[in-house]
Parts: C-alpha cells; sequence; structure tokens
C-alpha cells in the first residue's frame, strides 16, 4: 500500500478497511455510523468578582484579599481560559498582575493589591475581550494612631485619648460601675485619613474612631461619650455608630454640647449589637470592612449647616402602611400600654422584614378595622416592650439626659436636628420618646420639615401626627399613655436612635414565634375555654373545630393564674383582675359577652348561632379598676351547628293556662324519635314517642326552665338537648344589666367624679344597695367593693308599660337615700322610660349642695338581649333654707347591655 498522510490519508485507510470486510462477508448490517461532532466550546458572557472588592487597608500598604474575578457563562458556568486585564483607574498603587487567563473554575486572580500611600478610594478596572468590565474597589486608611488601650475593671471607670496637639484629643468613654459582668480591655484608634460619600450638604466633622473590645451589651446604666467638637453653634452636629460590616450609620442619643465638646450616650459599644437590615431598607454609607467584621465599630461625627436641617428629611416609612394596625390600649404584661414595643417592633419590621415580607400595617389581621384579632401582633408588642425592659431604660434615660447637664445648645434643638440629620444620612424612621412628670410614650418619627417631626403614634395607628418645633424648642405635645386615657402635654421630646439604647436585635428571635403563633406563651398566662354541653348537661373542653345541635353556645375562659405576679405599687392593693370574654362574629361584631374572677367559676358567655359552618371569635381581657381594657387572648373557633330547638324560645305564659311547645329537630332525625320533656316545676318529666308537640300549664307565677332531649328510641341513645326559659306571670320582664359603661368629666362645685370614681369606671352609680327588691335598678360593682349587686330593671305590669323604683345610697357621701322612679314603654322590642332622683348630697345645714338627677332610658330589644342608652343630667343646687337654688349642671349619657335570664 502506498503511504498516505494527513487527515485525507486516514479518512481514505478507514475507507478500505470497511470495504474489505464487506466484502469478505464480514456480516456487518445497515449503513456505516459517522461519529457525532464534538459539542462548541463554552463561550464567556459575563465578569463577576470573585473576591477582594470593598476591603480597607492602611493607605500604601496590601489589603487582605487578593482581587479577582470569575468568567462565567449564560449558565452561570465558570469558563476556563479567558484573558483578564486589571488595570489600576484610580488611588495609585500596584498589582501583582496586570493580566492573567481564568482557571478550570472561571477566576483569574490580580495577585497581591498595594494601595496608594493617599488616603481614599482605590479602583481597579477588570476586562476581557468582549466582556463588559467590572470595577473592584478598597479603601486607603490614614494609618491609625493608637488613641487608648486600657483595662475597665467591673467597678467601672473610663477610657480617654491623652495625646494633645493630635486629633482626638479629649475623646473619652465612661463605663459605669456594673455595666459588664467582667473586666473589658479596650482600644480605641484615631483614623484621620477617612472619607465617605455623604448627602449634600453633610459632611464628617473630625476622625472617625474604631472602638473595640467593648462587651455586647451594658447591664446597668449608661456609656457616655464625650467628643471633642469646636464647630460653631450654627453648624448643626450629630455622633453615629458605623456597622464595618454594612456601612450603615446608627444615631448616638444627645446628652450636651458647649463649645468645645459634645455628648451623646449608648448602651453598648460594640457591632455585634447592631439591627443589619434586609433588602434595600438602608443607606449604604462608605464601602464595608470585611476585615473588620465582628471585631471593631466606628464612631464618627456628622456636621450639617441649618439651611440643610430646614430643607427637611424623608425616610420613606409611613403610617398605614408600615406601623400596626391595632392601637396601643396595654396587655396582661404591659398594663400601662405597650406604646414603645409597637413602635420598636414596627422599626424592626420595616428594617428586617418588609423587603421580604411586604407591609406590616393589616398583615397579621383577619378582620379590618377591628384590633383584637390580631392575637400574635399584639402580644409581639408587648414582648417586645417587657424582654427590651424600655420602661425602666426610659426612665433612666430621662435621667441621664435631663437638666443635671449643661449645655449650650437647647436640648429640644440638638434632639430635633440630631433627628433630621440622621433620617437625612440614613434614610431610616426615627424612635421618639415623649415624657413628663407622670409618664412616657413612644412614637415613631418617619419625616421632619424645618419645623415639625412627623410620626405615627401607636395610640392613632394610620394616622399622621405632627409634632411642632419653633426653631429651638418643641411645643408640648399632647397624647395619652394608652388609647383612651386622658390627654395630657409631653414637654420632654427626645431622639432615641435604635439599637443604641435598645437590643433590637434580639427580636429576630421573637419573629419564627410570631410566625407560629407561639409568641407570648411564656409571658402571658395560660388560658383554657370550656363550652357548657347541653347533651351531657356539663361543662367541656372547647376544641377548635366543634359540631352541635345547640342553636346557642355557652363559653367561659378559665385562667387560674391571672391573679398571680401583678405588679403592685408600694402601699397600694393589688389591682382586682377578673377576665372578660365576648364572643364576635366573622366581621368583628360582639354577640355575647360577660365577666368573671380570675380563675373562678361563671355562667359564661352564651351567645346564637346560625344554622351551619360559621366563625366565632373569642376574645378574652382582664379587667381592673387601673386598667379597664387588657388583653389577654383572642382565638378562633369554627363551628357548625345543626340546631335542636324549642319553640317558642323565651316564652311568656300566665299561669294554669296550658301552653304549647314543640321541639324542632333539624337535620336528620331517628326512624323512632323519643322526646323526654322536663318543665322544671316539680312536675314528673314527660315522655313521646314521634310527637315533638307537648302542653303544660305550671301551677305558680316565676321563672322556669324548658329542656327537651332527643333520644334515637330503638338504639336507646340520646342524640341532642334543647333548653329554654318560661316567664310565668302577668307578662313581668326582668332585664339583667350586664354592661354600664360611660365617661364622667370632673364637676364641680360637687365633685362627683371624685366622690363616686365615676372617671375610672364610668359607673352609673358609685354605690348600689344589694338586697333584692321587686321593681329594683341594682348595679354590679367591681368585685370587692363592699356595695355589691347585679342592676335588674323589672318591667310591669304589662307589656306596654313599666316601672320599676331604685333605692340608691352613696356611702359615707351621702346624708339620707335618694329614690329613683322609671316609668316607660315597650313597643316593638322598644323600651323607653324617664326617671327622676332628688337630693343624694343633700346635707345638714343651709347652703350645703343638692345632687338632683334626671334620667332617659332607650333600649332596642332582639330575642334575649337588649342594648341601649341612659342619658343622665346631673343638676346641682345650693340650699338655702327652704329652697334650692341651681347652681350648676352636666349630661352624661351611659352604654348598657342587658339580657333575659
Amino acid at each position: 500500500m502506498l503511504g498516505i498522510h494527513g487527515s485525507a490519508g486516514r479518512a481514505v485507510v478507514a475507507t478500505l478497511s470497511v470495504g474489505a470486510l464487506l466484502a469478505c462477508g464480514g456480516g456487518g448490517e445497515g449503513d456505516p455510523v459517522t461519529p457525532p461532532p464534538p459539542p462548541p466550546p463554552v463561550q464567556a458572557t459575563t465578569l463577576v468578582v470573585a473576591g477582594g472588592n470593598d476591603q480597607q487597608a492602611t493607605a500604601g500598604l496590601a489589603v487582605t484579599t487578593a482581587p479577582g474575578v470569575r468568567a462565567v457563562s449564560a449558565t452561570n458556568t465558570g469558563v476556563a481560559g479567558v484573558v483578564v486585564t486589571f488595570t489600576i483607574e484610580s488611588g495609585g498603587g500596584s498589582l501583582q498582575f496586570s493580566q492573567a487567563t481564568t482557571g478550570q473554575d472561571g477566576v483569574a486572580s490580580a495577585g497581591q493589591w498595594t494601595l496608594g500611600a493617599v488616603p481614599g478610594e482605590n479602583t481597579i478596572r477588570a476586562s476581557a475581550n468582549g466582556l463588559a468590565p467590572v470595577t473592584i474597589r478598597a479603601i486607603g486608611m490614614a494609618a491609625p494612631l493608637v488613641g487608648a488601650d486600657t483595662t475597665i475593671a467591673v467597678g467601672g471607670g473610663s477610657v480617654e485619648i491623652n495625646q494633645p496637639g493630635k486629633p482626638g484629643d479629649g475623646m473619652r468613654v465612661t463605663i459605669p460601675s456594673s455595666a459588664f459582668a467582667a473586666s473589658v480591655h479596650v482600644t480605641i484608634d484615631v483614623d484621620t485619613g477617612r472619607t465617605l460619600t455623604l448627602p449634600a450638604g453633610v459632611s464628617i466633622a473630625g476622625p472617625v474612631y474604631r472602638i473595640s473590645g467593648f462587651p455586647e451589651h451594658a447591664a446597668d446604666g449608661f456609656l457616655t461619650i464625650r467628643l471633642p467638637v469646636t464647630k460653631p453653634f450654627s453648624t448643626v452636629v450629630a455622633a453615629f455608630l458605623r456597622d464595618p460590616t454594612t456601612g450603615r450609620l446608627e444615631l448616638l442619643p444627645a446628652q450636651s454640647r458647649t463649645a468645645t465638646e459634645y455628648t451623646v450616650v449608648a448602651r453598648h459599644l460594640s457591632p455585634a449589637m447592631l439591627l443589619r437590615p434586609s433588602g434595600t431598607a438602608f443607606r449604604r454609607v462608605g464601602a464595608p470592612a470585611l476585615s473588620l467584621a465582628g471585631q471593631t465599630l466606628e464612631l464618627l461625627t456628622l456636621e450639617a449647616i441649618e439651611a440643610r436641617i430646614a430643607s427637611g428629611a424623608e425616610s420613606g416609612f409611613r403610617p398605614g402602611v408600615d406601623d400596626w394596625e391595632f392601637e396601643n390600649r396595654g396587655s396582661y404584661i404591659s398594663q400601662g400600654g405597650h406604646c414603645a414595643g409597637q413602635s420598636l417592633s414596627a422599626i424592626w419590621y420595616y428594617l428586617r422584614r418588609k423587603s421580604i415580607d411586604g407591609p406590616l400595617h393589616g398583615r397579621l389581621s383577619t378582620i379590618p378595622g377591628f384590633d383584637p384579632d390580631n392575637r400574635d401582633g399584639y402580644r409581639f408588642a408587648s414582648v417586645v416592650q417587657e424582654s427590651l425592659d424600655w420602661n425602666a431604660m426610659e426612665r433612666a434615660f430621662l435621667v441621664v439626659t435631663g437638666t443635671g447637664f449643661a449645655t449650650s445648645v437647647p436640648r429640644d434643638k440638638l434632639h430635633f436636628t440630631a433627628s433630621v440629620l440622621s433620617m437625612i444620612v440614613t434614610g431610616e424612621p426615627q424612635l421618639i420618646t415623649l415624657q413628663n412628670q407622670t409618664g412616657g410614650h413612644a412614637v415613631v418619627a418617619f419625616r421632619a420639615d424645618a419645623n415639625h417631626l412627623y410620626i405615627a403614634d401607636p395610640n392613632y395607628p394610620g394616622q399622621t401626627r405632627v409634632i411642632d418645633f419653633d426653631g429651638t424648642t418643641y411645643t408640648p405635645f399632647p397624647a395619652e399613655t394608652v388609647r383612651g386615657a386622658q390627654t395630657s402635654l409631653y414637654d420632654i421630646i427626645r431622639g432615641v436612635g435604635i439599637t443604641t439604647l435598645v437590643p433590637l436585635g434580639t427580636v429576630d428571635a421573637l419573629w419564627p414565634q410570631v410566625m407560629s403563633s407561639t409568641i407570648g406563651d411564656q409571658a402571658f398566662p395560660a388560658l383554657r375555654y370550656e363550652y357548657y354541653d347541653l347533651l351531657n348537661d356539663a361543662w367541656a373542653n372547647l376544641p377548635g373545630s366543634l359540631v352541635t345541635r345547640q342553636d346557642q353556645l355557652r363559653v367561659r375562659s378559665i385562667c387560674g393564674a391571672c391573679t398571680q405576679g401583678m405588679p403592685v405599687a408600694p402601699g397600694t392593693t393589688p389591682p382586682d383582675w377578673v377576665e372578660w370574654l365576648s364572643a364576635h362574629d366573622a366581621g368583628g361584631n360582639v354577640v355575647g359577652d360577660s365577666w368573671q374572677p380570675a380563675g373562678q367559676t361563671t355562667d359564661g358567655t352564651t351567645f346564637p348561632l346560625a344554622s351551619g359552618a360559621q366563625k366565632i371569635g373569642l376574645f378574652t381581657q382582664a379587667d381592673s379598676e387601673d386598667a379597664i381594657w387588657v388583653f389577654l387572648d383572642w382565638t378562633w373557633l369554627d363551628v357548625t351547628s345543626v340546631p335542636f330547638t324549642i319553640e317558642p324560645a323565651d316564652a311568656k305564659v300566665a299561669p294554669g293556662i296550658p301552653a304549647p311547645f314543640v321541639a324542632r329537630p333539624y337535620g336528620v332525625r331517628p326512624a323512632v324519635a323519643r322526646y323526654v320533656w322536663d318543665f322544671s316545676d316539680g312536675t314528673a318529666p314527660v315522655t313521646v314517642l314521634d310527637d315533638s308537640t307537648v302542653q303544660h300549664s305550671f301551677a305558680a307565677s316565676g321563672l322556669r326552665t324548658v329542656s327537651v332531649e332527643l333520644w334515637d328510641h330503638a338504639a336507646a341513645k340520646r342524640l341532642a338537648r334543647a333548653v329554654t326559659s318560661v316567664e310565668v306571670g302577668d307578662s313581668i320582664t326582668t332585664w339583667i344589666f350586664d354592661e354600664l359603661k360611660g365617661t364622667v368629666p370632673p364637676w364641680s362645685p360637687v365633685d362627683v367624679s371624685t366622690a363616686n370614681d365615676w372617671t375610672k369606671q364610668g359607673l352609673f352609680f358609685a354605690a348600689i344597695q344589694t338586697a333584692p327588691a321587686t321593681g329594683r335598678l341594682d348595679y354590679n360593682e367591681p368585685p370587692g367593693h363592699p356595695e355589691r349587686g347585679r342592676i335588674r330593671l323589672v318591667v310591669s305590669p304589662s307589656p306596654t308599660t313599666f316601672s320599676s323604683l331604685l333605692m340608691a345610697t352613696r356611702d359615707t357621701v351621702c346624708s339620707h337615700i335618694g329614690v329613683l322612679n322609671f316609668t316607660g314603654t315597650t313597643t316593638n322590642g322598644s323600651l323607653i322610660g324617664r326617671g327622676r332622683i332628688n337630693s343624694c348630697l343633700i346635707g345638714p345645714t343651709p347652703g350645703t349642695p343638692v345632687l338632683a338627677s334626671r334620667f332617659e332610658i332607650e333600649g332596642t330589644a332582639v330575642g334575649r338581649h337588649l342594648t341601649g342608652t341612659i342619658r343622665a343630667v346631673y343638676q346641682d343646687f345650693s340650699k338655702a333654707g327652704s329652697k334650692h337654688i341651681p347652681t350648676a349642671s352636666m349630661t352624661v349619657t351611659y352604654t348598657f347591655k342587658a339580657h333575659r335570664p
């Protein structure tokens, strides 16, 4: 064979070989197989930074991590063999390699990067043929001065920079006794060459202090930080902590400012305590220092002219979007309110969760415009309030920023300008505390202009409120400690920062509990719900889902621990806590309520059930003389009712006259039904087969209970039980008052609000005699009150007219008994009447004041429930001899709820 060379020759040889085999009958089947062509090489489409970006190092020295890039394909696979060129763009310095080829992982490195000798930003441009270039940055810092290096004992002390003539001289951190559990070794370096990209009109005032060695949080007291500042007072200054891992700034609350120094306070100087926002919820100021993460915290002072502050600031936080939708009314564990818990948790959510989960307002609520159903949000706010120990911190903060510290710039101006400057540089909402001599409040400032802070107030969710500032002083702000409390003016208004005083980062651990509905389980007392099972004539545990043959349900809450561990001021009586249980339909409307002493038995709350499936919300509150509305729990109950009822319900019958009763077994009934009737009047039960109607006559007047049981006669199995009440008599209706509320303002000259404690409870009368009497109106006083009874309005003697007498005494204030006579009419379920009580406060001598009152009652009955109003006109007289001269009057409207037993 001739020698054939090259690829063409090899192809010929292969063809000849195949042909020879076929000619020899080699048994091959089909055509010859041609191997597939090799896949095309993977192409790089993008360059990305692989490492070494956003570092910091001393100018003239090398950074810790070598800069590098990665060439990737459209499927994000590393591409080998790409030639990358590295070029220094700014800052000077040098690179180990100006060109490198990507390896199998697609990475090419420039090797050691030595920064330029001048402090400032350094950049490298990495490029490859046909690909978009990328930039790698680093910050060259001036060689820091070792300002201070010392050990602080448990007994406290200070660390101070004492280097006359050098930057930072006089900077001092003072640590109180017992702030930390063990001695700490701390260092403070002074960086004089730092440059940061800041919003227009804002610049660094002085050096950046790099602080390390401080524990996470001061156990007791405040750290005070004195910063040397010699700027004119027309220049606004504020101090900030800077997170070296993110570049985020956070305000340090001001204490005072003089011509030579600016003093601020904090509870920590640790980067681990700073909040790390997610998404784009924060504004980065300068590049992060990855090499310093978790070790060093930076502290700096920023300055701005007053015109920049007057131009205003904006955070993006908005009421109705980023605040909670429920009002601050306090809870079992935060009986004085949880305004700080609401404000802090709203700020936390805005920075940590909004970019992930969306707006906070209404996120956990199921009924728009109805507060109690947001159980997890309400408990979350309370737990944040208490776990962060806000109340104690706020009181101590008032002392440490109070009048005992001399300041040349008015404190209001210090705090207003610092809060505005913080919003300008961070773009974040700010926590504001309001204080006066009686208490405190906390709100969120989200926007500002020259003379106003725009705030989200937890007492007014979804609304924008405004704190006025006249350029020097805040205008005292009208607010309530809790919603519905008396409004007072708060004249001490301070910017608090976000985590510098409270460990807000710990809230991260609480959010999973919110999502699992276990938040507050360890702080709030455990509740147990029971329902009255008519079938077994006994109370039973209430499941989350219930199928019943009843047309109404009676439920109670059991809380044996609700009176334990309540805070009691020295020399005062423990609050008389009770549970108030109300039932609500799917729209939040009340369908039944009742109260009971905590841990004691009760008749429970009874509410009607519609036929079929429905949702019922159960709302349990704790009630005391000091906190009327105190949240305990909310839970949803799924109920399916296939009712078994008696007609007529709540009947009125005359004695001695047979009255018909019909059992209505809606749904499937047995093939042979047995009805067993009991009339609770001493007669024997009546058993009827397959006939749901009976007649019965009652011998004597009074209130009777009629019940019937439905049995499967063949299987001898009881299926259902129904109960109703019957009034036997001359058409007499008795209404039991369950709730009577109103607010009586202070009144002069006879201050009935003080004499009768009406402002606390909204009571109709402060003390009513309790002996039962026909035609009496008795008021149910709080437990423990010496005059305690129950309101009973007896409507008689016919269906269209009624009258009742009230015999009243007023403890030691009254010198004789007053008599109230009610007369009126009823028409189609309505109740209308008028009454008058005279001279409960008549004194023994001429000139003693006299109180006369007129009352008008209106109500509407639906079934066994009556709701309405009582309009009371209190007329004050001065008694002169036999004459009564009117001196003052006051009109108050009370609302009431009642039911027929």
